[in-house]
């Protein structure tokens, strides 16, 4: 895993604000991308998801599903604006992923990493109304990202002047830039 707490947030800025915890120190982030603000989201690496956070433990990113745009303008321009666009931290950079369908526009949904099918789940979360109502959500929707990448051992290292070397790849996901021993 990341072995980190991943908070992105938005105070003033345009953009979410992005900084990691890694158990002894922040590091905050200037990604050359990152999604339009909106209200404040954190996720703990270790602890499945909260908010509109979650974890992809096949791909090793944090996933951020829509939120609530937190500049409370009059209504219905700002107030009421919800999004539902995917975005992913890959530790440097936010990047958006589109997908063929997307769930309704809400907050406060619970993102969860199913291990068993390798997949994110997103459940339930709420969106207010421009009438002041609530609009609750029940459902279930799962991102099933491309088959999970799997690492083959082909045979040995080669003995060297320092032995045979013990090989121990990283682990494998989709758009990596190149493989790593």
């Amino acid at each position: 895993g990341r072995n980190e707490l991943v908070i992105a947030r938005s105070f003033t800025s345009t953009t979410l604000r992005t900084s990691t915890w890694n158990g002894t120190a922040w590091t905050h982030h200037l990604p050359t991308s990152a999604p339009p603000t909106r209200s404040p989201a954190w996720l703990g690496a270790f602890a499945m998801s909260s908010l509109n956070l979650g974890y992809d433990a096949s791909r090793q990113r944090v996933v951020l599903f829509g939120g609530r745009n937190p500049v409370h303008g009059p209504a219905p321009a700002n107030f009421f604006q919800f999004f539902n666009d995917l975005w992913e931290w890959d530790g440097t950079n936010w990047s958006q992923r589109v997908t063929p369908t997307a769930p309704a526009p809400r907050e406060g949904a619970a993102i969860v990493f199913d291990p068993v099918r390798q997949q994110l789940l997103l459940m339930a979360g709420n969106r207010q109304e421009y009438n002041g109502a609530y609009l609750m959500f029940n459902d279930v929707w799962a991102l099933d990202a491309a088959v999970a990448a799997t690492v083959t051992t082909l045979g040995p290292g080669c003995a060297g002047t320092g032995g045979t070397p013990s090989l121990v790849p990283s682990a494998p996901h989709p758009g990596a830039p190149a493989f790593t021993i």
